[in-house]
């Protein structure tokens, strides 16, 4: 029990409920300027193995694209975000950026800040990411825009949406 398990005073535990050390991940994407682009996002936690495993138990997390990412674009006005899935669906935000189109290419530097994270302060997904042995960083990575060619050898490659 934390506190005394009252309205308002404390959570009380049973053999039903488990406490979790978790962390936001945020990976780094790349596709065509002609396409959306979804960047993965995900909600984990330490498991028992000694693994991040996706959390797809939070359903309550909750992002907003206007507010809560930090984005530099390279050049400016490159492309907008979006955030399907508020509150998350299994650990998942859905984070995407709207095509740019033909020719606009270049990347979008990403943070989420999880301290004013949809008015509340989401510090249970902070992660050491600068290996300072502090666990208070912000999830970043990078979307980038038709920049990527791909093997000189290659004859033909289909993208499967």
């Amino acid at each position: 029990d934390f506190g005394a398990a009252t309205l308002g005073g404390g959570i009380a535990f049973d053999t039903g409920k488990e406490m979790r050390f978790g962390r936001l991940v945020l990976t780094n994407a790349h596709g065509s300027e002609l396409l959306d682009l979804v960047v993965p996002v995900q909600a984990q936690y330490y498991n028992a193995s000694g693994d991040w495993a996706n959390n797809t138990d939070d359903s309550c997390s909750s992002l907003d694209a206007g507010s809560d990412l930090n984005l530099t674009q390279f050049p400016p006005g490159l492309s907008s975000a979006a955030i399907t899935n508020d509150p998350f669906l299994l650990g998942d935000p859905r984070l995407s950026f709207l095509k740019p189109g033909m020719n606009n290419t270049g990347y979008i530097d990403i943070e989420v800040d999880l301290a004013t994270a949809t008015g509340a302060d989401l510090e249970w997904l902070y992660f050491d990411w600068d290996g300072d042995l502090v666990h208070d960083d912000n999830p970043t990575g990078r979307a980038t825009f038709g920049v990527y060619r791909g093997s000189e050898n290659m004859i033909y490659l289909r993208e499967l949406y």
